[in-house]
């Protein structure tokens, strides 16, 4: 299984390979079904702040989290070029 991150910089890093067994597929799908269950039920917690100057840049929900708290950052970290 691939990912390939279009917001990579580097074209050498942005394909992510994901190997999976039929025993580790259950997993992966108890994790999707975790995530849908956060995001159903308005539970945007962030645990770890992401690299802002970074990941911020390429959030289409960056203006949410700045205007309700969620991550804080500079404006400079997520000015569009």
């Amino acid at each position: 299984m691939y990912i390939y991150w279009t917001a990579e910089e580097n074209r050498k890093n942005a394909l992510m390979e994901f190997k999976y067994t039929e025993d580790n597929l259950l997993e992966i799908e108890q994790y999707f079904d975790t995530v849908v269950s956060n995001i159903r039920n308005k539970n945007f917690e962030v645990k770890d702040s992401p690299d802002t100057g970074k990941v911020c840049r390429e959030c289409d929900f960056r203006f949410f989290c700045s205007q309700n708290g969620i991550i804080k950052f500079k404006a400079k970290d997520i000015e569009e070029e």
